[in-house]
């Protein structure tokens, strides 16, 4: 047996490393692999592998995962140059499927439906000008090549054209409505065709999401926009909701049941009457209303109704117009108050929102106040709101719109004291119990030492009846604090600035003064040597 040569053995035998050398080596091979190989699913990635797609030719297997998940994180970006690239990268799938059968490749990257949903998806979510017709073209050229028999991966289903009719309904306009009620026919025609046929229509069925779409395309139509001559006495609620009656029809009659109306479909119908001019919009969504009870009383959970819901219904009211149908909008509004009140609501929890259009509903449609039923809703609105902690900025701006320049009007309907000083009403005058349940304009909650300070300073009263009423009024302290007419309450808290001296003490009550010391120029503080006897 010969043994190897020396040299042949130092080349073979491996050399014992120090630690402080395998440490380095490992740390240099982990950061190159982080630089070679980037994580998956991430920007880098996703770069990466978009430039190998268009430049490397594409096979089955592990391209077509690639190919799928570059897609879908690209579609998922929203804007124009990712659905550009969507749209790229599905050109160039096309033309190398088409040259692998031309050379004769016997397992080429193939087409499939999956890849065009997700370029129509990528610009119906783009937010572009031009992104439903692009994505219309998309579909057509979908269609073709199903029919062509060429393709057969290649068939347009219910996802392509909800998500064509999705594109066309964020145009918010009456062209857009219309054009996606025009795919939507088209879907019923190919799903009929399919019957006929068994088969040669394609996977296309109506679902509740295309009609819910159309109605939300019709329900974001700007009303009294006319395009067509044959659909002038149309408006757009009137045309959402004969979408809807539509769809009820065919879920009774025609045995479709996924075609029963949900939530969502009412609502929409609901929030385009809202948006309309018409005089009689609370009649037809009190109308919509009871059906849309009645239905989830029946059975149908899918309809019981929301928060939503009645913010939708009442804001038909708050937007009526003062006139012959304003007497229906305040019972309208009335019974929904008196149903809120009684918690018959099916277990809606009011919110700020919907308490602000109640008050705008009753100073809108009565904005002397002189009813009596109009002032006991108003004042039922804010102590309802009161206990239930929404008392909101959005209150407080409707109670300033309600009030226009009378700061102690918008004071007083709150019943708190108006200060010294008059300034605006803002969310740090009222007892955190108030708005312990709204949320800030950053979505934060609202902490309670701000507005205990705030109370703290603002105490120079008592607390009004409304607040022993509710139980949550400020704490009485046992003698008013005494605040200055000329320094600004905000900042009456800072000891350094506003502390007196010590030979100054504040006078206990004001009536016991002479005439001539209370007045706009009484001073600071009083020293005790100028009182009178």
């Amino acid at each position: 047996m010969t043994l190897p040569d020396s040299s042949m053995a130092d080349d073979a035998t491996p050399r014992p490393r120090s630690p402080i050398s395998s440490r380095r080596s490992g740390t240099s091979r982990r950061s190159s692999s982080r630089s070679t190989s980037p994580q998956e699913g991430s920007r880098d990635w996703l770069e990466y592998n978009t430039r190998r797609i268009l430049s490397a030719p594409l096979t089955e297997g592990v391209d077509r995962h690639k190919v799928n998940q570059a897609m879908h994180l690209w579609a998922s970006r929203r804007s124009t140059q990712s659905a550009l690239t969507v749209e790229k990268i599905l050109k160039c799938v096309e033309t190398a499927e088409a040259e692998a059968v031309k050379n004769g490749y016997s397992k080429p990257l193939r087409v499939n439906s999956m890849m065009y949903n997700m370029a129509i998806n990528a610009w119906a979510k783009s937010g572009d000008r031009t992104a439903p017709q692009r994505a219309e073209d998309l579909l057509q050229s979908m269609y073709e090549r199903s029919i062509s028999g060429r393709q057969p991966d290649v068939t347009p289903n219910t996802i392509s054209f909800n998500s064509v009719i999705y594109a066309w309904a964020s145009v918010r306009d009456r062209a857009g409505a219309q054009r996606a009620e025009a795919i939507l026919e088209r879907m019923e025609q190919l799903h009929a065709k399919e019957n006929e046929n068994q088969g040669n229509g394609g996977d296309v069925r109506p679902n509740r999401r295309s009609y819910s779409a159309v109605i939300n395309a019709w329900a974001q139509a700007k009303d009294g926009t006319r395009n067509n001559a044959g659909d002038d006495q149309v408006s757009p609620a009137e045309r959402a909701e004969q979408i809807l009656r539509h769809m009820i029809s065919l879920h009774k009659d025609a045995g479709r049941s996924d075609l029963s109306p949900d939530v969502f479909c009412f609502t929409n119908t609901m929030n385009a009457w809202a948006r309309s001019t018409a005089p009689y919009k609370a009649l037809r969504v009190e109308k919509l209303l009871h059906m849309m009870e009645n239905t989830c009383r029946a059975g149908d959970i899918s309809a019981k109704p929301n928060n939503y819901t009645y913010t939708a219904a009442i804001s038909a009211c708050a937007f009526t117009s003062p006139g012959q149908h304003s007497s229906d909008a305040l019972r309208v509004a009335s019974d929904l108050l008196d149903r809120i009140i009684r918690k018959d609501v099916f277990d809606c929890q009011p919110d700020s929102v919907m308490y602000a259009m109640l008050l705008k509903c009753f100073y809108q449609l009565a904005p002397n106040n002189t009813d009596i039923a109009t002032k006991y809703n108003i004042r039922e609105v804010l102590k309802k709101c009161c206990a239930d902690g929404h008392f909101g900025e959005d209150i407080i701006r409707v109670i300033r719109n309600a009030f226009p320049g009378d700061e102690n009007g918008c004071w007083k309907q709150v019943d708190i004291d108006p200060p010294r000083i008059p300034r605006a009403l803002s969310i740090e005058d009222v007892p955190y119990e108030w708005c312990c349940n709204t949320k800030t304009k950053n979505g934060r909650k609202r902490r309670s030492d701000r507005h205990e300070r705030r109370n703290d300073q603002d105490q120079p009263h008592p607390p009004g009846n409304w607040d022993k009423a509710l139980g949550c009024g400020r704490p009485s302290a046992p003698s008013p604090v005494f605040t200055p007419p000329n320094i600004d309450r905000r900042h009456s808290g800072n000891p350094s600035k506003f502390d007196p001296p010590a030979h100054y003490v504040t006078p206990p009550q004001t009536k016991n003064l002479p005439a001539s010391l209370v007045s706009d120029q009484l001073p600071t503080q009083i020293h005790i040597k100028n009182i009178s006897p």
